[in-house]
């Protein structure tokens, strides 16, 4: 009875290597049939409105990559201005989480006085040595 999964198990084993080896033919293919799905609508709508079936993909085609070359230098816009300001973005979050680490510690200071106050000194210790961990203090 082992031999059936073992059948099985070498199947999908090279199964998972075919495809692995032919991603590089997959994965274009894949994106044209994904493509088409997209840009057949327009096509056909374009030779509806009596536009023979050349010039119709031609049109389609040029729409489409000027959607995307948009699309691409939008984004590269968009990184040109990003890319300059990182690190102004990383001081501005350093400050912040600074800020939300001096608030904890105030709070553990805080509690750590008030259960030293009412005598729990054990738990007073131990939440001003939190604050002081957090603080970087030995």
């Amino acid at each position: 009875m082992a031999r059936p999964d073992i059948l099985t198990l070498a199947s999908i084993a090279v199964l998972v290597a075919a495809l692995y080896l032919a991603k590089g033919v997959l994965v274009p293919l894949t994106l044209a049939v994904l493509l088409s799905f997209l840009l057949s609508p327009v096509c056909d709508w374009l030779e509806r409105r009596r536009l023979g079936r050349v010039p119709a993909v031609l049109v389609t085609a040029i729409l489409g990559f000027t959607v995307l070359g948009a699309a691409a230098w939008t984004s590269t816009l968009q990184m040109s201005y990003l890319v300059p300001r990182i690190p102004e973005y990383e001081k501005n979050l350093e400050a912040k989480l600074d800020a939300a680490k001096m608030s904890e510690v105030k709070k553990l200071r805080a509690d750590g006085e008030a259960q030293h106050k009412a005598g729990k000194h054990g738990d007073s210790m131990a939440a001003l040595g939190k604050a002081k961990s957090m603080l970087g203090i030995k």
